[in-house]
């Protein structure tokens, strides 16, 4: 049996067969996107989500460094968001000296400043000229860190 795509034997591909079957799969997507797999729009969604990161139980005001910082903040509300039904990855930006860090949130394409509970674009709108590496750590949970993982730097307090 011959493919309709195919002009003859030669493999030689039929543009207008090609062109339709490109154009029907488009219309198929998006006819599936809109009527069959609802989504919520980023307008609904997204004051739903600043709100569940700003009723994270700890307040911006108790930062403190090597105590409770960025790192705890981040594992804290990273178990916050995940128990809320959002899949959430802490990332980590590594000094280029490799003294220290920072650790982030990624959500939904987001990046959250656990520090201040504010939203950033996403990965690609995070460059740390000079200080940090442009390269950053991904991982689910501070344990997946191996020998650099330390209870107290990740450890935060119980408030649920």
């Amino acid at each position: 049996m011959k493919c309709p795509i195919y002009e003859n034997d030669d493999n030689k591909i039929n543009l207008k067969m090609f062109g339709l079957a490109i154009l029907i799969v488009v219309i198929a997507t998006i006819g599936l996107n809109v009527f069959f797999i609802p989504m919520t729009t980023y307008r609904e969604y997204l004051p739903e989500f600043k709100r569940i990161i700003n009723e994270c139980p700890y307040s911006i005001e108790e930062y403190k460094k090597d105590v409770f910082d960025c790192s705890n903040m981040a594992s804290m509300l990273d178990d916050w968001l995940e128990l809320h039904g959002y899949e959430s990855w802490i990332v980590i930006w590594n000094t280029i000296d490799g003294s220290s860090g920072h650790a982030m949130l990624l959500v939904n394409g987001h990046l959250v400043e656990p520090t201040t509970k504010t939203l950033r674009l996403g990965l690609m709108d995070m460059t740390f000229e000079g200080k940090y590496s442009n390269q950053p750590t991904i991982i689910d949970e501070p344990s997946q860190l191996g020998f650099t993982y330390s209870e107290t730097e990740w450890n935060y307090p119980k408030r649920w």
